[in-house]
């Protein structure tokens, strides 16, 4: 998309280390929150896991920590770090105009 990370609006689906379940612990999606924060992004985290990302949350504070699982409008890209049941992959894949799947949620 030739878009800089810094700037951009980042959605991230899922944050838990395994898909319809509430621990962060050793999740990958820590890291991708982090690295996207380091290079400026900002956006919003959806998942099973609040509380517990809200605590990870206060070092990345351009991420807003959201309880719902419908698509956010206006995001750059929208980022798949786990994949729960409860995530409307047909709604994001019609909203988002750049996705990475990290866990092969939309291979069909």
């Amino acid at each position: 998309m030739r878009k800089p990370i810094n700037g951009s609006r980042i959605h991230l689906f899922g944050m838990a280390y395994k898909p319809n379940v509430g621990d962060v612990r050793e999740s990958p999606a820590l890291d991708i929150l982090e690295l996207l924060t380091r290079q400026g992004a900002d956006g919003q985290l959806h998942g099973s896991a609040h509380r517990r990302v809200a605590r990870a949350r206060r070092r990345n504070a351009a991420f807003l920590v959201g309880r719902r699982t419908r698509v956010a409008q206006g995001a750059d890209c929208y980022v798949v770090c786990t994949n729960h049941d409860v995530f409307d992959y047909d709604n994001i894949v019609k909203r988002a105009s750049l996705i990475v799947d990290t866990r092969n949620a939309l291979r069909r």
